[in-house]
């Protein structure tokens, strides 16, 4: 059988009929629709149209499986994306959460911390204040001032550390509320 008359069976067989059902579907009868796929005869004008009506409808139909196909690997592809984005959005909180409660945490000692450095402060600002009530030799008062201006430059940087903190905190649970409400998770 030559190419050209494979191609006229390659209809019924994907369809998965017999030579005789096809006739019968196209009105003709099973000998002239086998002698037509071998290559020796034509089928009637109204047979080949059937025929072909057949085909484009049958190809329609597959093309139409193929797009639905398409669209369900596209869905299912979309939804592996959305959930890898949510398993990343739930790894950031995760990881936005604790680091913002540690910070808190050191934020607490560190104001815990400056408020007795604010105490020494005071206490040391009363001993250099009031010379005549505390007497202190000249060595006492150097590291009184000493003492004084160390723990001023420790309260300064701490304030700055602590407002860094914060800001830290605020960031960090700003990121997780931002991952939390885009994400819904």
């Amino acid at each position: 059988m030559r190419s050209s008359n494979k191609r006229k069976g390659l209809l019924r067989r994907r369809i998965g009929i017999s030579q005789s059902a096809m006739a019968k579907y196209l009105g003709v009868s099973p000998s002239l629709y086998a002698m037509w796929e071998q290559g020796h005869r034509s089928l009637p004008v109204a047979a080949l149209l059937k025929h072909a009506a057949l085909e484009i409808s049958l190809n329609k139909h597959h093309e139409q499986k193929k797009r639905i196909k398409l669209k369900q690997q596209l869905q299912e592809q979309f939804e592996i994306m959305r959930q890898k984005t949510a398993q990343k959005a739930l790894h950031k909180i995760s990881m936005h959460r604790p680091r913002a409660e540690k910070l808190r945490r050191q934020l607490a000692e560190r104001e815990q911390q400056h408020a007795d450095q604010l105490a020494w402060i005071s206490v040391l600002g009363e001993q250099l204040t009031y010379p005549a009530v505390n007497k202190h030799n000249k060595a006492e008062r150097l590291w009184l001032e000493l003492q004084f201006d160390a723990i001023t430059k420790q309260v300064l940087k701490s304030r700055a550390d602590m407002a860094k903190m914060q800001l830290d905190i605020d960031v960090l649970t700003a990121v997780a509320e931002v991952y939390k409400k885009h994400y819904g998770v």
